[in-house]
């Protein structure tokens, strides 16, 4: 994804332009500075189509104008906020969520125009990221032929600053993906010795990283551990990752995840339905390692 951080000066020409708009406690939807100026230039196009949907402006629920006229834009969509005073880091994750899930059905490029002061354009870029993600990665035929959308281009007030922010919070939106991808994977192709290898690259990030085997875990007394890895072909693990990055005098964080990659084999007694998803059973690993 490629990402743009620009003035309010320079209106979105192309793509899907995303605005915003709050709801006041009688349930009315307000629209803010940025899509006034756009209603305006559009003859009330934006009014016009909020009325006709009821739109309330309830948090992250939206209204999509497709081919505005008098405009090259592909389409106009106006995100609700909810009330002023809700607005909260989550609330704008899924706003931004919702209204890229929308824009990307329509364009490569999508353009988010803030006229709001408690809108951050951090947070509404971290909830399109995520709901970017798609794991395709063993299809050998795609499903889903959808033009991806590209290219975000954020319009704001404070293009700078949304800019350092943007640049500190994608390392987060990059870690949850990772671990996500980690999740996602069949264990077939995740087993405790794989998984360890792929730990082990972290040392390439100045991470210190320990891998215990059976035989170490056997001395140390992981006896429950090892009793669940028995049914399986490969060899059980512990990582140990250190990340010393802090002040001497800082007290140590220690985060602690279930890593059990469901590689056994032999007869299992959890209902057939879910067992799909109990790949998924080293997922709190697969957090800890994102996070670090």
């Amino acid at each position: 994804m490629n990402y743009n951080f620009k003035d309010l000066s320079s209106n979105p020409k192309s793509g899907t332009a995303v605005y915003f708009a709050s709801q006041t406690k009688d349930g009315v939807a307000t629209l803010d500075s940025q899509a006034q100026i756009a209603d305006k230039a559009l003859d009330g196009q934006i009014t016009k189509a909020i009325n006709i949907a009821k739109f309330k402006a309830a948090e992250a629920t939206i209204v999509t104008i497709i081919a505005p006229s008098a405009s090259d834009l592909d389409a106009i969509i106006i995100a609700g906020l909810g009330i002023e005073d809700d607005i909260c880091e989550e609330n704008l994750m899924d706003i931004g969520a919702n209204a890229f899930a929308a824009a990307e059905k329509i364009s490569t490029t999508i353009n988010y125009v803030i006229g709001h002061d408690k809108v951050e354009a951090q947070y509404l870029l971290l909830g399109a990221n995520l709901r970017a993600y798609k794991w395709d990665k063993y299809q050998t035929v795609k499903k889903d032929k959808t033009p991806r959308a590209d290219e975000i281009n954020v319009h704001s007030a404070n293009q700078e600053d949304d800019k350092k922010a943007w640049a500190s919070k994608i390392h987060v939106a990059d870690s949850i993906l990772y671990a996500r991808d980690l999740v996602n994977e069949p264990s077939n192709k995740l087993n405790p010795e794989t998984y360890a290898e792929r730990l082990k690259e972290f040392t390439k990030l100045g991470m210190d990283v320990e891998i215990f085997g059976e035989k170490a875990l056997t001395e140390m007394g992981f006896g429950s551990l090892l009793s669940v890895g028995q049914g399986s072909a490969y060899e059980s693990h512990v990582a140990v990752i250190q990340y010393n990055g802090g002040d001497a005098s800082d007290a140590p964080i220690a985060l602690v995840g279930k890593g059990v990659t469901f590689d056994t084999g032999g007869i299992s007694i959890k209902p057939s339905a879910g067992m799909a998803d109990m790949r998924g059973d080293m997922g709190g690993s697969a957090a800890v390692v994102g996070a670090i």
